[in-house]
Order: structure tokens, then C-alpha cells, then sequence
């Protein structure tokens, strides 16, 4: 039967039909899915506007969990213990500066047997692999072993694995050999690699590159940073501004060119053609990331209309748009990029539609007041997303898109289009992009001094976040009037979103660090760090996932304990010290400050510290020197052992004194579930209800051991480790304690589940 809900209609219950996929704590199975396609037949028979409207979101509901069921298939079929032959092409291209960790690789072939198109994955090959010089197009045989995605999980840091979801990526693997079958690379490989002999020399070669080809591994910290806390992240992607301004590059080349042609050779058409292909040209060479593809669908959808006479409202463009990514890509309701520009795109019409600008402006300076206007309403509305997702907010982002907007969009891109339409000219190649890197060199001061505007903030921030929308919409339609105690109302919940107190009296967090430690004790705003993770060259654990769960949460950090001074358990100190300048500092080393060593015993918030171990300072603190600690609210117990080994175990468990404290609710499981720690007195000492172990995935160490392991559970000790549940909190009330786990009771969802079978680390 014909239809009778319209375009805009169904696109809309498309969207909602996909907005499921981001709370499911479990993919639906077929048989349910078949369920609801049969559902769907029925009511769309039944001929209702509102029949239709459910049937649409029924069958996009069906078309998304089939499609996310189709991406996670590969880890069930090829993610194995041992090494297995692939086959594939390059996907990631190399950028001829800096060695690559990390390369994208679609896998055509697995131990011969040929994929179909459907059944060909991506995995991401990790290590170091600048001995192979991998480049994009390229085929290769590889030997390695496939390993399901997995990441760390905590509160307010970065969810990779989601993202490698969204981005189809949904195994890794560490190459153990290979072999190049085709040297042949791809025609976008060619181009960068043409451009690279130009930039690479430049200071803001990394930029570039970003702004160019959407490359942004060049990119180190600090320059990440920059972006982020000046609030301009999204000028350095591949956004829909600068596909627009490729596709205007095209268009006005073209009408400039028809100037000097007869009129009987003047086609209106030519210029939108020509201006479209420059626009998709510009969005494949930046690898057609998800923002350039949005706005490219949007470019043809106008285009189709232009030229059909159609007429559409911008709502029903946006709309419509969305829902063919959806459609195209159903993952893409995953990406916070998606989330960013649609957010974006949203807010502004709906700010034009409440808020319009005044027609009364003159002309001349109609359009610089209309980007000042514009500016405004991005940094007021986008507040909120900006929040939930980067954690903070700049009070001079307004100011700095001032500067780098109208820079990097007309003078910039233009710029470095032309640098690559002219490579073959390498004289005026090298002066174009030399002018785009001035340009952009000219910024980098004024945004470097914007830096400073940048304040980290945690959720509690979010309702006040929201007042612009809030004032926008009650002065517009002017609820204000006949609900004014409404509006204060509601004002009042939002200028005080923690009005209550959690029904916590305090908790405990094992933060998900890997392979190391680090525990937030926090009561209230205040909180204490036991350990700081792990450290490697150019980052640690602190500015991972310590920091950003400290400002999610707001906390004040009072002090910090050193169990003892190995990396996994030392790394982050310096860049919390940098941070938290006036915190206090135990630790069982002299050279640490040291205080911590047995008989020594402290207050904070309430809560009672007991130091166990060791009986005497050391001056370089090893797993035998690790500073334990009993912690205790009067009810519930805590036992911190760092990594104490059997030799002190059983010391602690022959001494009268200690072992008379070892007994405890919660037992930070020793030296991460090691074969040298766990004795069984100890055990049977402590006789704890639960014990957590922080263990990291794939460790080479192959953590915990499952003896180990085994030991707590035949003792009917309940085991929990950080490498399946993500951040494990404890939460502990007047008389009992609860513990949650971030996988499966903090965020439950379907793309955080442990991908794979086996129990233990492979």
C-alpha cells in the first residue's frame, strides 16, 4: 500500500528507530528482530499516518542491531589464541614523517579462504611497524593473532572502544610477519605522499595535514590540547565548512571562466556540477570521514532539490540527511563527532528560528555581525555537548573562533586547495603551501594565550550548562509570562544540581589503568589517590584516565599514597603533583617523603588509616616494601596491599599485632593476582567477602594467575578485576557496602561488553 506519512516523517522515525542502539546493554537477537519485522508489515498494512510512523522505526530499529550484529560477527568467527595467515589491503596512508603505531587494514583473505565483500573486516594492526613501511593500497600476507577489541573504561575518560565500534574496527592484531604481495599504492597515497615532500619542513606541518587529508596523527598533546581548550577542535577536522568552501572553490572557478565565454556556452549547471565533484574530491582525499560525508549528502540533497525546484525547509535537509547516514552507516549514532556537528547544525537553526538577527542592520556590515551573531550562539548553545564530551569548557573559545574561524576558512583551505591542484608546479606548490603555513603560524600565538580560558568541569556542571536553551526558549515564547513559577522552579534545579547528598556515605574506586594501580578514595569533594598507574614515553596514566575522572567527579585531590616505586605504580605522580601542587605525599620510600611504615595511623574525612606494612622505611621502595594499609569507617573494612608478596604475607599473618587488623570486607587483591602473592594463611586471614584485582587485558604477564584466581573463588570470595568490568566502585553505606562495575551495572552497554570467550588474558 502506498504510503502516506512524507519524506521528512519517515526520515525522523528512521532516527528514532537508530537512537536505541546507544542504551541497549545487549544487541537484540534475530528472533526478536523477525518479531518486529513482522510488526512492522502488520501496522504499515493498517494504512495510519502513526501505523506508518512506528512501522519506519520498527524496521530501522531491525536495520541497526542487524548491522551492528554484522561488525561484531568477526571477532566470533577469527579471534583466536593462536596466530593465523590474513590477507588484506592497507587502509590507514603513511604520511612519510613520523613511524606509525598503528595502521588500518581491511582483511580480504583468512588462512586462504577468500571473504566475501560483506565479510571483509578491518583490524587494527598495532606495534611497531615502520619496518614493514606500510602504505595505503598496498596488499600484504600477514601472520598474527587476532585479538577483540578492548579498552579501558572509566568515568570520564575516553571511550576507545566505542569508537572502534563506530569505526568498524573491531579486532586488533600484532604482526609477526609479512609479506608484501602488491607494492602498488592507491592514487590518495600518491597525493599525500607528493604533498608530504612540501610540508613536512613546515612548523605547522601537523595542522595541515589535519586540515588536508584528515590526518591528525601528527599531532602530539599539546597541540590536541590547544585545539580543545581554545575551543576550535573542530576547524582542525575535516568539518562541513571546509567541504563547503571546496565545493565554492569549484563553483566560482567555474563562473569566473564564464566570464570570458560566449553566453551560448554558459550552462548555469556547470559551475553546481563542477563545485559538487570539488567538494566529493576534497571529502575522498580526507579519507571520507563521517562530518565531510554528512555535509557532501546534504551538498547533493540540495543540489537535487535546486534543480528539481523543489523546496525544502533547512529542518527537513538536516533531518533527511541524518537519516541516510543512519541508513548508510547505522554506527555512525555511536560517533561523538556525529553527535558534535548534528548538535551543531541543530542548535543554530533552531537559534535563527527563536533568534533571528534584526533585518534592520545595513548591508555593509550585515555580514560581519551576522558571524559575530552566529559565533555567539555556537559557544553559547553548544555549552552542554561541549561539556559531556571534552569535559570542560573555554570562556575565551568565543574570542579565539573569532580569529581562527574566518583564517583557516577563506584564507587557509583556499590556499591549500590550490596547493594541491598545482603539485605538479613544485615552485608554485611550495610558495601555496608556505602561505598556508603563514597563515596559519600568524593564529598559533593569539590561541596559545586563549589557553588560558580553559576550565575543566565534571557533570554536576551540566543542568547550568543548559541555561542558554533554558532563557532562549522561555523569553521567546514568552512562558515567563504566564508561568513564572515554573521558570523558577526549574531555575532553581539547575543553579543547584546537587542539591541532595548521595546516599553513599563515601566510596572507593579501582580505576580500569591496565597493568598498575591507582584507587580514588573520595567522601564528598574531597579525595586521596592509593597508586598512579603506569607511565610509558610521552604520556601516563594520570592524564589518561586519572585526571579526567577527577574533574568529572570534581574532586579535590588532599593527598596521594605510594604503595612503592615501581613504574606501574609511580607513573602518573609527577603530572598530579603538577596539578594538585599542595597535596600531601606517603609512601614507604625515604626518598618519597616516606611517613608511611608500620604503627602509623591517620584520620581523613572520617574515615580511619591504619599503616601494616612495612616494619621500616626503605630508600628504594620494592614489592616487598609496598605500603599496606587498613581502611575502615567504623563498618565497613578496606585492605590496600600494593604489591606485597608470600614472604610478607605470611610475616603480617605470624605477627599477633597485624594480624589482628588484617581481617577486612574489601581485599585489594595482591601484586595484580601474581603466582608470588595470594598465599592461602593470608587469605584465610583477611577472609574478606570480595577481592579486586586491577589487571589488564592481553598483559604479556598474563595477569591474574588462574590458581590464583581459583584460590579466592574455592574460598567463596567473590572475584572482580578491572580488565572484564571496566572502573570497579564500591560504594559503602552506614551498614553495607555495594559494588558496581562500569560494564555491567555503571554503563551498561551492548558496545562495552568483553568481546571474545576466553576467561583469561590471551
Amino acid at each position: 500500500m502506498l504510503p502516506i506519512i512524507s519524506i521528512g516523517q519517515a526520515a525522523f522515525a528512521i532516527v528514532i528507530g537508530a537512537l536505541p542502539l546507544l542504551f541497549l546493554p545487549q544487541l537484540i537477537n534475530n528472533s526478536i528482530l523477525g518479531l518486529f519485522i513482522g510488526c512492522a508489515v502488520f501496522l504499515w498494512r493498517y494504512h495510519q499516518c502513526w501505523s506508518q510512523y512506528i512501522a519506519v522505526s520498527l524496521l530501522s530499529f531491525v536495520w541497526c542491531s542487524f548491522s551492528a550484529q554484522k561488525i561484531m560477527q568477526p571477532i566470533y568467527y577469527y579471534a583466536t589464541d593462536k596466530s593465523v595467515t590474513i590477507t588484506g589491503r592497507v587502509l590507514s596512508a603513511n604520511i612519510s614523517i613520523a613511524s606509525a603505531s598503528s595502521i588500518l587494514f581491511l582483511v580480504e583473505k583468512v588462512e586462504e579462504r577468500q571473504l566475501n565483500w560483506y565479510q571483509q573486516f578491518r583490524v587494527l594492526l598495532k606495534g611497531d611497524l615502520t619496518v614493514y613501511h606500510f602504505q595505503s593500497g598496498q596488499e600484504w600476507k600477514l601472520k598474527s593473532q587476532l585479538r577483540p577489541i578492548h579498552s579501558r573504561l572509566n568515568q570520564g575518560g575516553f571511550d576507545s572502544q566505542r569508537w572502534a565500534i563506530t569505526n568498524h574496527c573491531v579486532m586488533s592484531a600484532r604482526v609477526n610477519n609479512a609479506e608484501l604481495l602488491n607494492a602498488n599504492i592507491g592514487l590518495r597515497q600518491r597525493i599525500i605522499s607528493t604533498a608530504a615532500k612540501y610540508i613536512r619542513d613546515l612548523p605547522t606541518a601537523d595542522i595541515l595535514f589535519a586540515l588536508t587529508f584528515g590526518e591528525r596523527s601528527l599531532m602530539n598533546a599539546d597541540r590536541k590540547n590547544l585545539m580543545i581548550n581554545t575551543g576550535i577542535a573542530h576547524l582542525i577536522a575535516i568539518s562541513g565548512l571546509h567541504v563547503a568552501m571546496a565545493g565554492l572553490v569549484g563553483f566560482y572557478f567555474i563562473r569566473g571562466i564564464h566570464y570570458f565565454l560566449p553566453t551560448h556556452f554558459i550552462n548555469s549547471q556547470q559551475a553546481y556540477i563542477i563545485g559538487w565533484i570539488c567538494a566529493a574530491s576534497y571529502v575522498w582525499l580526507a579519507g571520507a570521514e563521517p562530518p565531510a560525508l554528512r555535509t557532501l549528502i546534504a551538498m547533493t540533497i540540495w543540489l537535487t532539490l535546486h534543480k528539481r525546484g523543489y523546496l525544502w525547509s533547512s529542518w527537513q535537509v538536516f533531518i533527511v540527511t541524518l537519516a541516510i547516514m543512519i541508513l548508510c552507516d547505522p554506527v555512525t549514532i555511536l560517533s561523538e563527532s556525529t553527535w558534535l556537528s548534528c548538535y551543531a547544525v541543530f542548535s543554530l537553526l533552531f537559534w535563527y528560528k527563536l533568534a533571528p538577527l534584526s533585518s534592520r542592520l545595513k548591508k555593509w556590515h550585515y555580514s560581519i555581525v551576522n558571524f559575530i551573531y552566529l559565533q555567539f550562539a555556537i559557544t553559547l548553545l553548544l555549552s552542554p555537548l561541549q561539556i559531556w564530551l571534552f569535559h570542560g569548557l573555554s570562556w575565551t573559545s568565543f574570542a579565539a573562533n573569532l580569529i581562527a574561524v574566518p583564517v583557516i576558512t577563506f584564507i587557509t583551505v583556499p590556499i591549500l586547495l590550490f596547493a594541491l591542484l598545482t603539485s605538479p608546479l613544485p615552485i608554485l606548490s611550495t610558495s601555496l603551501w608556505f602561505l598556508a603555513d603563514k597563515s596559519l603560524y600568524f593564529i598559533l600565538p593569539y590561541l596559545v594565550e586563549l589557553q588560558i580560558g580553559w576550565l575543566a568541569i565534571g557533570k554536576s556542571i551540566m543542568p547550568i550548562s543548559c541555561l542558554g536553551w533554558f532563557f532562549l526558549v522561555i523569553i521567546r515564547l514568552s512562558i515567563w509570562r504566564s508561568q513564572p513559577i515554573l521558570i523558577l522552579s526549574l531555575l532553581m534545579v539547575m543553579l543547584i544540581p546537587e542539591w541532595y547528598k548521595s546516599r553513599y556515605n563515601w566510596r572507593m574506586d579501582v580505576l580500569d589503568v591496565g597493568h598498575g594501580l591507582a584507587i580514588v578514595i573520595h567522601n564528598d569533594k574531597h579525595a586521596i589517590l592509593y597508586d598512579t598507574g603506569t607511565s610509558w614515553p610521552g604520556g601516563n596514566m594520570a592524564k589518561q584516565e586519572i585526571l579526567p575522572y577527577l574533574h568529572w567527579h570534581q574532586l579535590k585531590l588532599d593527598g596521594i599514597i605510594i604503595s612503592h616505586q615501581d613504574n606501574d605504580h609511580l607513573g602518573g605522580l609527577n603530572d598530579l603533583t603538577h596539578v594538585y601542587p599542595q597535596r600531601w605525599l606517603y609512601s614507604s620510600s625515604v626518598f618519597l617523603a616516606g611517613k608511611c611504615v608500620a604503627g602509623q595511623h591517620f584520620q581523613w574525612q572520617g574515615l580511619h588509616f591504619d599503616v601494616l606494612w612495612p616494619p621500616i622505611l626503605a630508600w628504594r621502595a620494592y614489592n616487598a616494601d609496598s605500603c599496606v594499609i587498613r581502611l575502615t569507617d567504623g563498618h565497613s573494612t578496606v585492605l590496600l596491599t600494593g604489591d606485597l608478596e608470600k614472604t610478607q604475607e605470611l610475616a603480617l599473618v605470624s605477627n599477633q599485632i597485624s594480624r589482628k587488623k588484617l581481617s577486612a570486607d574489601i581485599l585489594l587483591t595482591p601484586h595484580h593476582g601474581s603466582n608470588t602473592s595470594s598465599s592461602g594463611p593470608f587469605i584465610r586471614a583477611v577472609k574478606p567477602s570480595a577481592t579486586i584485582a586491577s589487571v589488564a587485558r592481553y598483559s604479556p604477564w598474563r595477569l591474574p594467575a588462574e590458581n590464583v584466581y581459583k584460590r579466592y573463588v574455592n574460598q567463596q570470595i567473590k572475584w572482580y578485576d578491572t580488565a572484564h568490568s571496566g572502573q570497579i566502585s564500591v560504594l559503602f553505606f552506614d551498614k553495607h557496602f555495594e559494588i558496581k562495575r562500569y560494564r555491567s551495572e555503571l554503563m551498561p552497554r551492548w558496545y562495552h561488553n568483553w568481546f571474545g570467550t576466553s576467561r583469561y588474558n590471551e
